[in-house]
């Protein structure tokens, strides 16, 4: 996982699998850029390089978007596959982004 700060707003840049495993660091990254950041919220999510994401990945992805949700924004997701898209839609979250 990167986070690369961009004039329009913060990216972040999924890789590999995103699961128990690694949402523990997805976090403590995720925290550290956010304390560091003058532009602290998620506009953009890239699941190009993401082989597989899971509940708790979903629910942290909300979290570092709901600065731009309550914004009136809706968070970019770029990359995704089929497979990403069906759990979004299966726990009822697609609409919360732009596909």
């Amino acid at each position: 996982m990167s986070i690369t700060r961009t004039a329009t707003g913060n990216v972040l840049s999924l890789h590999g699998e995103i699961d128990a495993a690694t949402v523990a660091e997805f976090q403590r990254r995720a925290d550290e850029h956010r304390t560091a950041s003058a532009v602290p919220d998620v506009h953009v999510i890239d699941f190009t390089e993401a082989t597989f994401v899971n509940s708790m990945a979903i629910s942290l992805i909300v979290r570092l978007t709901a600065s731009s949700r309550l914004a009136g924004r809706r968070p970019v997701m770029r990359g995704w596959s089929r497979q990403v898209r069906q759990v979004f839609d299966m726990v009822g979250l697609s609409e919360m982004f732009e596909w």
